[in-house]
C-alpha cells in the first residue's frame, strides 16, 4: 500500500463501539455521541446500528448529515447566533428532535424569535463551566438562564450540559478528579435550578477519559463521548485505551537517515495534524507513537514529513512504521478516506470521511 496512508483496523473500532454502547446500557444511560471523531456516515450508521440515542454535533454540517441517516435525536453542542445557522436547523426541527445549547441571554433570544418565525419549538440545554473554561456558566448562573428560558415559547429547557475537557490537560492520576468536577458541577446546577420547581430532562456530558467513572452518576442520564471509536496516544497516556484499542493510525515509509539516529518520514502535520492532545499536554512529548518503537520519538513535523529520533539500529530507509496520533479525531479529518487494514474481511476499500468541515454539500 502507499503511502503515507491512514488506516483503521475494523474490528477494533466496531468493538470499541459496541464496548461503549454495553457501558452505557449496563448503566441505562443514552449515548449520543460527539459525531466530530469520525466525521463519517458510515461509521455514524453503525453507532445508529448498536443502539446510540443520536448525535452531539459540532457542525451544522454535522446535523445536516445526521439528519440525511435518519436520526431521531441531534444536539448541536455550541451556542447557535448565526441567523441563517438557525435556519438550517429549523428545517431540521421539523422532522426531529433538535436540541440546541445555550450559555448567554442573547443566544436565547434570537433563537427563541427564529423559532417563533418558523413555526416550531427548539429543545434547549443550558452549558455548565465544569472547569475547561470554554463555553459555560457556573452553575447558580446556569440556574438563572434555565429559568429565563422556561419563560419563552418556542424554547422547551431540557437540562444542562457540560464538556469536562480539561481532563485532555491532565496525567492518568487526575481523571478521576475531573470526573468528579464534572458531577458536582451539573449536580449543583440542577440543585439550583429545582428551587424555581424546574426540573430537567437530559442532563448529559462526557469525554472518553472520565466517562467509565462518570457513567455511574446518578444524575447524569445522557453522555457525549466521541474519541472512543478510535482511541488515540492521548487516550492511552490518560489511560482510557491500549495500544490494542486503538483502531486508526498511519502508516508511513522511513525515506532518510541523514545522521545517526535521526529518520525522515513521508508523514507530516498535513496527515498527523500538529496538537498534542485535545487542549494540550505536558505528559506528549512528541507527535505521536510508533508502534513497536515505544522509545522513538517524532520530533518535528514539517507539511509532508517528520523526523523521528531513534537509536541507530531501530529503523533502516524503506521501513514502514505505524504511528498511532496523539489526536485521531484532527487525523481523520485531515483525509477524506479511511482505508482497512489489508488482512480485514471486509467488501469495502475504505470508510468515505464525508461530513469534513466545509467540504461537502448536504441537503436536507
Amino acid at each position: 500500500m502507499n503511502t503515507p496512508v491512514t488506516l483503521i483496523n475494523k474490528t477494533v473500532l466496531t468493538n470499541n463501539i459496541s464496548s461503549m454502547q454495553a457501558l452505557m446500557n449496563k448503566n441505562s444511560k443514552l449515548l449520543m455521541p460527539m459525531m466530530k471523531t469520525h466525521k463519517s456516515t458510515e461509521i455514524a450508521k453503525i453507532q445508529l446500528n448498536t443502539g446510540c440515542f443520536g448525535f452531539l454535533c459540532g457542525t451544522i454540517e454535522e446535523c445536516i448529515a445526521a439528519y440525511t441517516i435518519n436520526t431521531k435525536n441531534i444536539m448541536y453542542a455550541y451556542p447557535v447566533i448565526n441567523i441563517d445557522n438557525i435556519k438550517i436547523l429549523s428545517k431540521i426541527a421539523q422532522h426531529c428532535n433538535m436540541i440546541l445549547r445555550s450559555d448567554s441571554y442573547e443566544c436565547v433570544d434570537i433563537t427563541q424569535d427564529l423559532a417563533r418565525k418558523s413555526g416550531i419549538c427548539f429543545g434547549m440545554t443550558v452549558i455548565v463551566d465544569s472547569g475547561l473554561h470554554r463555553f459555560g456558566l457556573d452553575p447558580y448562573k446556569a440556574a438563572k438562564l434555565a429559568e429565563y428560558i422556561t419563560k419563552k415559547s418556542n424554547i422547551r429547557f431540557l437540562g444542562f450540559s457540560t464538556h469536562p475537557g480539561h481532563v485532555y490537560q491532565k496525567t492518568k492520576d487526575q481523571v478521576a478528579e475531573v470526573a468528579n468536577d464534572e458531577c458536582e458541577s451539573l449536580k449543583k446546577a440542577e440543585m439550583e435550578v429545582r428551587k424555581y420547581g424546574i426540573e430537567s430532562v437530559y442532563i448529559t456530558s462526557g469525554s472518553t477519559p472520565t466517562v467509565k467513572l462518570s457513567v455511574e452518576s446518578d444524575l447524569i442520564n445522557v453522555f457525549h463521548p466521541g474519541n472512543y471509536v478510535f482511541n488515540d496516544y492521548i487516550q492511552m497516556i490518560l489511560g482510557s485505551a491500549s495500544e490494542e484499542e486503538c483502531a486508526l493510525y498511519v502508516s508511513a515509509c522511513v525515506i532518510s537517515n541523514p545522521e545517526k539516529g535521526i529518520f525522515i518520514i513521508d508523514a507530516g502535520a498535513k496527515c498527523l495534524g500538529l496538537d498534542k492532545g485535545a487542549h494540550g499536554n505536558a505528559a506528549i512529548s512528541g507527535y505521536g507513537y510508533v508502534k513497536k518503537h515505544p522509545k522513538a520519538i517524532i520530533t518535528s513535523l514539517s507539511e509532508e514529513v517528520g523526523i523521528i529520533h531513534a537509536k541507530q539500529e531501530e529503523f533502516r530507509i524503506g521501513d514502514i512504521v505505524q504511528i498511532i496520533p496523539n489526536h485521531s479525531c484532527a487525523t481523520a479529518n485531515l483525509t477524506s478516506r479511511l482505508y482497512f487494514e489489508q488482512n480485514d474481511n471486509t467488501d469495502n476499500e475504505y470508510i468515505k470521511v464525508d461530513i469534513r468541515s466545509n467540504s461537502y454539500s448536504f441537503q436536507i
